[in-house]
């Protein structure tokens, strides 16, 4: 996780991820939006809001905002289970129009967007 990048420290790493970007010559990362099944949120997390639990465990959804860079989510599939899984496409800084390309591709390729099972559908 990139969270403990602080603000002042924040140039290194884009340029790491600027100069790995350009050096493939690549338009965009493409990569996991996480890297474990979800955690279940602590009974208390409404009234101790830092309760030991993992949730922030192996999500690499700190990587944009760390970085300043534009970033999107999309659903990549299901786990066996049914949980939902997403890749985040990660872009230079001003190429949020190319995020947001790769994202609908992602999403009209795969065909895996589609509303969740977590109702019964209404009958007439």
């Amino acid at each position: 996780m990139i969270g403990w990048i602080s603000s002042s420290a924040d140039e290194e790493p884009r340029q790491v991820v600027l100069y790995v970007v350009a050096g493939q010559v690549l338009a965009a990362l493409v990569h996991a939006s996480c890297n474990h099944a979800p955690a279940v949120i602590t009974e208390d997390v409404l009234t101790y809001p830092d309760a030991e639990d993992d949730y922030a465990k192996g999500t690499s959804r700190a990587l944009s905002p760390a970085l300043g860079f534009p970033a999107l989510s999309v659903r990549a599939g299901l786990t066996p289970e049914g949980c939902p899984v997403g890749l985040e496409c990660l872009g230079r800084s001003f190429s949020e129009g190319l995020v947001f390309g790769f994202g609908y591709g992602c999403e009209e390729g795969t065909g895996h967007r589609r509303p969740p099972d977590l109702a019964p559908t209404p009958s007439r």
